[in-house]
């Protein structure tokens, strides 16, 4: 009907799912980046957009599962559980 005509629609227009490049962690550079950016997120910073963005392939690599989990927490402005996902799959992963 209409309404699946405009869904195709919308999602032709909508861009491509784009993956990270899975690259090796580097586990010290891993422990740092999360160290600064739980700090950012503790802090309600803005700054961990601009981390996150910086070290995308980094923290996929690492976090494959829970990462599009912390971005998308970062980009709606909720810092309490973009941490929370964070701080659970360096758990794991420790």
């Amino acid at each position: 009907g209409p309404l699946g005509a405009l869904m195709t629609q919308l999602e032709r227009g909508l861009p491509a799912v784009v993956r990270p490049e899975a690259i090796a962690v580097d586990p010290a550079l891993l422990t740092s980046v999360c160290d600064q950016l739980e700090r950012l997120l503790a802090a309600d910073d803005a700054a961990a957009g601009a981390l996150i963005d910086a070290n995308t392939a980094l923290l996929h690599s690492a976090f494959p599962q829970a990462f599009r989990t912390i971005e998308a927490d970062i980009r709606a402005f909720e810092p309490e559980s973009a941490l929370a996902a964070l701080r659970a799959a360096r758990a794991v992963t420790r």
